[in-house]
């Protein structure tokens, strides 16, 4: 059994669609409502109500498929984290013996670095969530590749760490080369 679903491209928009595909149907969902003192078992309104169900589940699927499938949750010590337009990126750094004071070399292959915005991320070991700091901002204009050092200090308890990139702009992909920590 094949699943059958919309590639998602651009949520804001494919939102949108789903939204216009929903309203073509608010004027006759209204009129049977107000007119049909048995509208529960009116056969045009279960029609379009599973129709909009089917719509929106290829949308949802669509969403999931989107939302996941360009971030990596198992890049520990992987060398290569693709880029791609509109997508988020993680590269993770796990099980540290961190000092007081660290560097944080991060090296991204990416044509026009003025579409990235990135974050550094990192979490104490009770924490379900991590805590970021914006290094990057859409910086860089049409400049191709990045290589930046972040300095930390007070983080010698801290184990895990991530570095969060987001394409924001379509046209040029890369991948992330090197986020890793030395003590120093």
């Amino acid at each position: 059994m094949s699943i059958v679903y919309y590639v998602i491209d651009d949520p804001s928009e494919d939102a949108k669609i789903l939204a216009y595909i929903s309203g073509s149907y608010l004027d006759d969902i209204c009129y049977i409502m107000n007119n049909d003192p048995n509208w529960q078992q009116n056969s045009t309104l279960v029609s379009i109500t599973r129709g909009l169900i089917g719509e929106a589940e290829k949308f949802t699927i669509g969403m999931i498929v989107y939302a996941t499938k360009f971030e990596s949750p198992d890049t520990v010590g992987s060398n290569s984290v693709p880029i791609y337009d509109y997508q988020t990126s993680y590269a993770y750094i796990d099980d540290v013996a961190c000092s007081d004071t660290m560097v944080l070399p991060i090296r991204i292959d990416h044509t026009y670095i003025g579409d990235l915005e990135i974050w550094i991320g990192w979490k104490d070991d009770p924490s379900p969530t991590y805590t970021e700091a914006k290094i990057w901002d859409r910086e860089g204009g049409s400049a191709d590749n990045l290589a930046i050092n972040v300095w930390a200090n007070g983080f010698q308890n801290t184990h895990d760490w991530r570095l969060r990139v987001y394409d924001a702009t379509a046209g040029d992909e890369g991948e992330i080369t090197e986020c890793s920590i030395l003590i120093g």
